[in-house]
């Protein structure tokens, strides 16, 4: 971050019918004032960069704020040359959002997510919706059909988080040069092959968020992949993990037997032990066994070396993954099973 004195102090510059004033804070950060808005560059704990933060009707000189005084989070900064652009785009769209003359009223209506709570009007035909848990858009038949088909709801109703970019993108003449920036960004990151149809070009890798997790997928379907991991409690320096294989199309079959053999191998402990246990109901029937080996015969062997990782789904209970030296975890774990799926009920848990 550069000296409190390299940034220019109360600074005005005028925006439409807002007026920007820059300054600097008591802390040495950049900060600027857009009628009610203060907005901030907050550096982050090592200095190299830092994020924009945001408090509503502070009254207090620009130079006399401190880092404690903002709230909001706004979004991440790379370095003080974006942080002015980044307070005029705002500013911008403060002025646009008063030329828009959207409409807040009060409807009794029923949404996806619940009663409606409040509604902004953007033109005849596209209402927005907020409730006590989400929100979204709503259009009118005549509207919707306008929407390109493969982002299409049947419905009308168009959510809050990600798909109120599809209505931007649509009636682009009712939303600010903001909104249609960000409304872009979304469907790019989300719904790339639309993307490109639209616009009529190829996304390069790191241009889409969607596109590269598939490619990434595609290009590890027969190694490991690592969805969670935690610090050994039992094991000093060592992390336990669970992975996953999709290299088959029996990836949930193999989940499943996993699943069998782990309360298998509960259920014998608690037995060897003299102690009951709520899954001792649980069997290694002879349809498991055989699916077992069907699925171990066909599944190819996944990366190189011993493999530490069961398949998992972090949605599934399954067989705890097995500890290993923290400098060989990764996004992908390349390392090829110990055994096959049926010799999981003899692993220990």
């Amino acid at each position: 971050m550069t000296s409190a004195s390299q940034v220019e102090n109360q600074t005005p510059a005028a925006v439409g019918e807002y007026a920007v004033t820059f300054g600097v804070s008591a802390d040495g950060f950049p900060v600027a004032r857009i009628g009610d808005t203060t907005l901030a560059m907050v550096p982050t704990a090592d200095g190299s960069a830092g994020f924009l933060a945001s408090v509503w009707r502070s009254n207090r000189p620009l130079s006399n704020l401190k880092r404690q005084d903002f709230l909001g989070h706004e979004a991440h900064l790379d370095s003080e040359a974006g942080f002015r652009p980044r307070v005029l785009e705002i500013a911008r769209h403060k002025t646009e959002l008063a030329t828009l003359r959207r409409e807040h009223v009060r409807m009794s209506c029923s949404t996806p997510w619940g009663a409606s709570q409040h509604a902004t009007i953007y033109a005849d035909g596209i209402v927005s919706h907020t409730t006590s848990g989400h929100g979204g858009f709503h259009l009118s038949a005549a509207r919707n059909v306008k929407v390109l088909e493969a982002l299409r709801n049947a419905s009308g109703w168009y959510e809050e988080d990600a798909e109120w970019a599809i209505v931007a993108q649509t009636f682009p003449e009712v939303f600010t040069t903001y909104e249609r920036r960000s409304a872009n960004e979304t469907i790019r990151n989300t719904w790339p092959i639309e993307w490109e149809k639209i616009h009529g070009c190829q996304l390069k890798p790191g241009e889409s968020w969607t596109k590269d997790k598939k490619t990434f997928e595609q290009e590890h379907i027969h190694d490991w992949i690592v969805t969670s991991a935690i610090r050994s409690s039992h094991n000093a320096g060592m992390v336990e993990v669970v992975a996953r294989c999709s290299s088959t199309g029996t990836d949930r079959v193999q989940r499943q037997i996993e699943g069998r053999a782990e309360r298998l191998t509960v259920t014998e402990k608690a037995k060897a032990s003299n102690r009951t246990h709520k899954r001792s109901g649980a069997r290694w029937t002879r349809a498991d066994e055989m699916l077992s080996k069907a699925t171990s015969a066909s599944s190819p062997s996944c990366g190189a070396g011993n493999s530490r990782c069961l398949s998992a789904s972090s949605n599934d209970r399954i067989a705890p993954s097995r500890s290993f030296d923290r400098s060989s975890t990764s996004a992908v774990c390349n390392r090829r099973r110990e055994a096959d799926l049926g010799s999981l009920s003899q692993t220990a848990v």
